[in-house]
């Protein structure tokens, strides 16, 4: 990832930057949809695993002939330690996935950074060009 986060630019070389930034963008966008993608799947996954605890602690509290609460159910869910891992590997996925988007971000202002600056260079350029041509005119 740290590749990724070369965003710095080569003001001599404006045409060349430009060049690359399309193909670095695709690809760091890319990765953050994968990462996105990686997200919203743990995310599911937890809820498909706290259906299936919540039905079977219901079902177990059946069986004993006990009463539960919602408060009883959501802290029994928690306290396993199979939640617990998905939960704090769900964390990790949220870090990269906003990790990624802040580069993505990064590559984005870069892109429109190249543009300003040849801009600014095109500028400079046709100024000089027009102070030559007004010397010659005056010469």
């Amino acid at each position: 990832m740290d590749d990724l986060r070369k965003v710095e630019i080569n003001p001599t070389n404006l045409s060349e930057e430009l060049a690359k930034q399309a193909s670095n963008y695709l690809f760091v966008a890319e990765r953050a949809v994968d990462a996105e993608s990686a997200y919203e799947e743990g995310k599911h996954t937890i809820a498909q695993f706290e259906a299936q605890l919540d039905g079977q602690i219901r079902a177990q509290a059946v069986v004993d002939g006990k009463k539960t609460t919602e408060t009883a159910i959501q802290s029994a869910i928690i306290l396993t330690p199979d939640y617990a891992k998905m939960k704090l590997n769900l964390i990790r996925l949220g870090t990269i996935r906003d990790r990624l988007s802040a580069i993505k971000s990064a590559w984005r202002m870069r892109q429109d950074l190249i543009i300003e600056m040849a801009r600014m260079q095109r500028q400079e350029i046709d100024g000089l060009l027009r102070d030559r041509v007004m010397e010659k005119k005056a010469t």
